[in-house]
């Protein structure tokens, strides 16, 4: 309360303060009022039109409440402000990615263009931020959608991914998927070579049951 009424008292005497707007609209969206963070957020829009963050946080907001074509639209108008801006582009890449039917819709593009087009965003971000493991891993899963599999692809961005993990908790993560993989290409010992690298008890189910897909049990008679 006492937080809410000190930005209303700084914008009651600074109403065209487009930071203060956008961070009040930040503090609704962190206990939850989408609707107020969204009037601060669309505030900060008519006083900065061609402000990113006010264009990207407001995708966000869409995107939440199921508005996907206002929410392409507000990413992609981000990422055309600031196209040096990594998160923007891996916004719109992520979005694209979850909603393929959406995103075919809108883009008039067939449903087996919209992975591609995901992926083309997602390595624009990684190029712009190389360093950020969780980017890396969202690329990493869209190649995983790929029709018909690239399997080659998905192994390079899952190492690139590994190459970068910030602690073995993370990179064993990494490597179920490359174990995965590894058995889908029937590649037993590379896959057991991955999971032979980590002894993180958090993945032991899930390297047992990679395990088993290479090992499986004889029919009972």
């Amino acid at each position: 309360g006492e937080v809410g009424k000190a930005y209303e008292e700084f914008l009651n005497r600074h109403s065209g303060h487009v930071r203060a707007r956008l961070a009040y609209g930040s503090f609704f969206s962190d206990i939850n009022e989408i609707d107020k963070a969204m009037s601060q957020w669309k505030k900060a829009l008519e006083l900065a039109p061609t402000n990113p963050v006010a264009w990207n946080n407001l995708g966000k907001a869409y995107g939440k409440q199921g508005r996907i074509t206002e929410a392409f639209r507000h990413f992609a108008r981000a990422g055309e402000l600031a196209p040096r801006e990594a998160l923007y582009h891996r916004n719109l890449a992520t979005l694209i990615f979850s909603y393929p039917d959406e995103a075919a819709r809108h883009y008039l593009i067939d449903r087996s263009q919209v992975v591609p087009k995901s992926l083309e965003l997602f390595k624009k971000a990684r190029a712009l931020d190389p360093k950020n493991f969780t980017l890396a891993t969202d690329a990493a899963m869209a190649q995983l959608g790929t029709q018909p599999f690239d399997a080659k692809a998905a192994l390079a961005a899952w190492n690139a991914a590994l190459a970068i993990a910030p602690s073995t908790v993370e990179a064993e993560g990494v490597r179920i998927h490359l174990a995965r993989i590894h058995a889908h290409l029937d590649q037993a010992d590379a896959a057991r070579a991955q999971l032979a690298k980590g002894h993180e008890t958090q993945y032991a189910k899930l390297k047992a049951e990679i395990l088993q897909t290479l090992d499986p049990q004889p029919a009972q008679p």
